[in-house]
């Protein structure tokens, strides 16, 4: 059956109706992961699901603008809030493959969103709110996987500089350095935590996140932007002298 999903999913955006369609049962799917049995297999089958739900990110045939503009763009946002729900739901069953394949898809797809040339496909504010979206799952992903892994954060952070230029990427990164920054200082200072910041991916109320991990998430999303490619643009230089 999934080898059938996948083909919908690479149809023309006018078939967005069964492309719809199968992003609904990917749903159902990753809502019942035990009915593909042990964890090894879930995770096998999570990923061929995350990969293809990357599909309509191609926007192939996008000619119909009334389709796009309309319910081809609804099923982006929903698949990215499938995404987003996937790992902060399941991510304490992730394999370390799983959550690297989950990033690079994000990566792919942020990647793909800032360099489309959107004029005359969504308004600017949709667009905007596309690219967004992207960009929060991804940043959120990374953050939520608990990986340190060197050769993940060089890509990661390799695709972020070419973001930097990007005034949506800045505006989901100050929100990432804020949140950092709070219960850094809350943990430094104050003592304290706040329990649903370390909710979600691999951090449970068991398993909370670190104060190291923490630190090590903070100065490396810090780290992030390319301060040259934010200087040369005065709005998003702006934007990044508010953080």
């Amino acid at each position: 059956i999934s080898e059938h999903l996948a083909v919908i999913l690479s149809l023309s955006v006018n078939d967005v109706p069964i492309m719809a369609t199968a992003r609904t049962i990917y749903r159902n799917w990753m809502n019942n992961l035990s009915m593909f049995g042990d964890l090894k297999r879930q995770n096998k089958f999570i990923r061929r699901i995350l990969k293809q739900l990357s599909l309509p990110f191609a926007f192939n045939d996008a000619e119909n603008q009334d389709v796009i503009k309309g319910s081809f763009y609804s099923l982006l946002i929903g698949i990215l809030t499938d995404y987003h729900n996937a790992h902060v739901t399941h991510g304490l069953i992730f394999e370390k493959e799983t959550w690297i394949l989950f990033i690079k898809i994000l990566i792919g797809i942020c990647d793909q969103l800032f360099n489309y040339d959107f004029l005359g496909k969504f308004p600017k504010a949709d667009a905007s709110k596309l690219r967004q979206k992207s960009f929060d799952v991804c940043l959120s992903i990374v953050q939520l996987s608990g990986l340190a892994d060197e050769d993940v954060w060089q890509i990661f952070q390799k695709y972020c500089s070419q973001w930097s230029r990007c005034y949506d990427f800045i505006k989901v990164w100050e929100d990432f350095i804020r949140m950092l920054f709070s219960e850094l200082n809350n943990r430094l200072y104050k003592h304290e935590s706040n329990s649903k910041f370390i909710q979600g991916g691999v951090y449970s109320t068991e398993n909370p996140l670190s104060d190291s991990m923490l630190k090590f998430l903070f100065f490396k999303y810090l780290g992030l932007i390319d301060i040259s490619q934010v200087q040369a643009d005065g709005e998003i230089f702006q934007e990044f002298a508010n953080t």
